[in-house]
């Protein structure tokens, strides 16, 4: 699995389809041409390019090669949802440890014009007490409920009984009773 974690960028930052994609790819130890292929294999148009190679816009998702394996970063040439004039998702300058990076970041070109990705989702209220008033008339209702139901069973089986009684009744005095 990947040796790379992520910075705080990819909170602060609002995410689009591209960009959940690289994170994708990334999150599976993908990089450079095996992450493209990943990636247009989900059905969204992303290519290589080549270190050295002039900027082009087509497609606008790309690793951009700067060298071997990971040495390189995606782009998307262009706007994208929130990002204006496109992003970057790079080796954030900070992550480098002995001569290597550790952490990748989202770098727009521009700043974005939507609010930033949401936090994660707080948890939900506290549980209810056992003597909260409100759990109480919830358990006040759902019992007052179930004796209805019960109430309404019963008297179903009363007249199923009483059925059952007045056949064994008719079958005695030979009357054939067929159900």
């Amino acid at each position: 699995m990947p040796t790379w974690s992520y910075d705080d960028t990819w909170n602060k930052y609002p995410r689009t389809a591209a960009i959940d994609l690289v994170r994708e790819a990334l999150d599976r130890g993908l990089v450079a041409g095996p992450a493209i292929s990943y990636i247009t294999a989900k059905g969204f148009p992303a290519a290589v390019v080549p270190a050295g190679s002039p900027l082009t816009s087509s497609p606008p998702l790309q690793w951009y090669a700067k060298g071997d394996a990971a040495n390189g970063k995606f782009q998307f040439v262009g706007a994208d949802g929130a990002y204006p004039q496109g992003w970057e998702i790079r080796w954030s300058p900070a992550s480098w440890v002995n001569g290597l990076p550790t952490a990748w970041q989202i770098h727009p070109f521009a700043e974005p014009n939507a609010t930033p990705a949401p936090g994660p989702t707080p948890a939900p209220g506290p549980l209810p007490t056992p003597d909260d008033p409100a759990l109480e008339q919830l358990l006040e209702k759902l019992l007052d409920d179930g004796d209805k139901i019960v109430d309404g069973l019963e008297r179903t089986v009363a007249a199923l009984n009483s059925l059952a009684d007045r056949i064994d009744s008719l079958r005695q005095n030979g009357i054939k009773v067929h159900l």
